[in-house]
């Protein structure tokens, strides 16, 4: 019976375990997405193109005379504007 309790125990510390490091993996994943999108608007804006796709990644910028603004799969990840 107690080894029975020791192992439902086990069992349980384990799948908390597990599901926390798959957490941190997604997560982990998340930021290097984002990553890679700011790099590639960073690209984008450099080169003065207004849509740029790169490893999957698609950026359109949108400029006025006071502002900028960069879509990434069609959400907005910066904008910016100049104070008057």
């Amino acid at each position: 019976m107690e080894s029975l309790v020791g192992l439902a125990i086990f069992a349980g510390v384990v799948t908390l375990l597990l599901s926390t490091t798959q957490a941190q993996v997604r997560q982990r994943s998340a930021n290097r997405t984002r990553q890679e999108a700011f790099l590639v608007a960073q690209m984008a804006v450099q080169t003065k193109q207004e849509t740029l796709t790169l490893n999957g990644q698609t950026v359109q910028v949108e400029r006025t005379p006071t502002s900028m603004r960069l879509l990434v799969q069609g959400e907005e990840l910066v904008y910016v504007y100049q104070v008057p």
